[in-house]
């Protein structure tokens, strides 16, 4: 009796802009807002030349956005919301 070997594709498409519905909240202050500019200016003086940061401060600040946006106001909740929440990455 002969059995059947099922083997895994080696590389899955993804796209996070199909996952994300077009009118979903999250997608609408990203396209009004300059992000990277903005918090890159802010963090400048505060930026230590040494070593290297372990969390872009960019990340940093759109998690305390999502937080404030939907009523987060625990670290570790903003933590396992972003890393179960598709739409937030």
């Amino acid at each position: 009796m002969g059995q059947q070997i099922v083997e895994p594709e080696l590389y899955l498409y993804f796209s996070w802009d199909a996952a994300m519905p077009p009118d979903h909240s999250v997608r609408q202050p990203a396209g009004s807002v300059d992000f990277i500019s903005f918090v890159r200016l802010v963090v400048r003086p505060l930026t230590v030349t040494l070593g290297h940061h372990a969390v872009d401060p960019l990340v940093l600040f759109k998690r305390a956005l999502l937080g404030y946006r939907y009523h987060i106001r625990s670290e570790r909740q903003l933590g396992e919301e972003a890393a179960l929440n598709l739409v937030w990455r």
